[in-house]
């Protein structure tokens, strides 16, 4: 019978195929980050124990992003009402109300805030502050057009809660109150041959809403990404609630509009709290078996074609939660890598980027790992 890997198992035995195999050319794996060598953090990418522990501050970015912030009050004039506003990250047992009285469209019910205890050193891409833009990269670019596996597990948890209080000018009577939990930005895993390597960063875009920066991979050229997106931005015609999708524009600056979206977007609850795991893998040959989960966009149409004998067209198929036991991907499309990314020797940067922008949250990655022509390797 088949020999399907769980997330735990793979990240352990990992290690072990990548010193002992035939077949493999690179890989790497942490089981936590309490040391980060052979990792490049950018932007406001952090390390956390979840509770700040001086002997184990042996990193200025050790938990440079443990505190939480705030923003407001601001206050608006309507034509009867003086408007206030105030955001603050929530905290969880302050909030039973909320979702019976004053509840507005896009607050989350199942959310957590992260406890105040002692954990496994993890990478915060972001904290619990606005405006926060962050990337994560494997140091050495790794091989990825001859297959490869990669699997990490995340945690989004202490989301910002946005309160409006409006009062009357006439008489200063309370007219009404409303709130919503609901962080954002969301993150993505990324491969990428920017020219910028290790450091590479996206960029922080102005939008009346203020500086924008979409997930950080907005402006990556030469890039594709597998966002996790938990902020619903109609602009881009997004779904409402947290949702996967593949994005690239190849050579040209990645974004998350209609023409770099390779593939449709899939419900899944990401901003719950909980912990996540997540499977990701490229095979080099168009799998068969998971042609009933593959739903390309017409974008993806100029990545989906042969470049020569060993350029062929491939399968991407993203695995998340119950989807790594059961081998079904909860996203698959047709790709020949090679199409849309052009790296030197077949070696591509692969790493994690997040944001937040006037909503905030914690994006967490727990553990990671990757090892390359997994096709090989690992038989499903």
């Amino acid at each position: 019978m088949p020999r399907v890997m769980s997330f735990r198992s793979a990240l352990v035995e990992v290690v072990y195929l990548v010193g002992y195999l035939s077949g493999v050319i690179a890989g790497f794996a942490y089981r936590e980050f309490n040391a980060t060598s052979g990792l490049v953090l950018n932007g406001d990418a952090a390390t956390t124990s979840c509770i700040y522990v001086q002997e184990l501050s042996y990193s200025p970015r050790y938990g440079a992003n443990d505190e939480s912030a705030s923003l407001g009050p601001v206050q608006r004039h309507q034509v009867d009402a003086v408007v206030f506003e105030a955001t603050n990250t929530d905290v969880e047992s302050n909030n039973e109300h909320i979702s019976l009285k004053k509840a507005t469209i896009g607050h989350r019910t199942e959310h957590r805030s992260l406890p105040a205890t002692l954990c496994p050193m993890r990478l915060r891409l972001t904290g619990s502050k606005p405006h926060q833009l962050s990337s994560v990269w494997y140091a050495e670019p790794v091989p990825i057009f001859q297959g490869f596996e990669t699997g990490f597990r995340f945690q989004i948890t202490d989301q910002s809660k946005r309160c409006i209080e409006a009062r009357s000018k006439r008489n200063d009577l309370h007219l009404y109150q409303s709130c919503s939990v609901h962080g954002g930005d969301g993150f993505a895993f990324v491969l990428h041959g920017n020219g910028n390597g290790s450091g590479a960063l996206g960029h922080k875009s102005e939008s009346v809403t203020g500086r924008q920066s979409y997930l950080g991979f907005e402006g990556l050229e030469n890039s594709l990404a597998v966002e996790f997106d938990t902020w619903y931005n109609p602009e881009f015609g997004d779904m409402f609630y947290d949702h996967i999708t593949i994005y690239s524009k190849g050579l040209e600056a990645n974004s998350m509009l209609e023409d770099a979206r390779l593939s449709s977007s899939v419900l899944h609850d990401l901003g719950d709290g909980l912990i996540h795991s997540v499977k990701i893998r490229y095979y080099p040959e168009v799998k068969l078996e998971y042609l009933p989960f593959m739903s390309p966009s017409s974008a993806a149409t100029a990545f989906m074609k042969d470049l020569s004998e060993k350029r062929r067209i491939g399968t991407l198929a993203i695995f998340v939660d119950s989807g790594h036991e059961s081998d079904t991907p909860l996203i698959a499309i047709p790709i020949n890598l090679a199409t849309a990314l052009k790296v030197p020797k077949d070696l591509a940067y692969m790493g994690f980027t997040s944001s937040t922008g006037q909503a905030w949250q914690k994006h967490d990655i727990l553990d990671w790992y990757c090892c390359s022509m997994v096709h090989m390797l690992l038989p499903i």
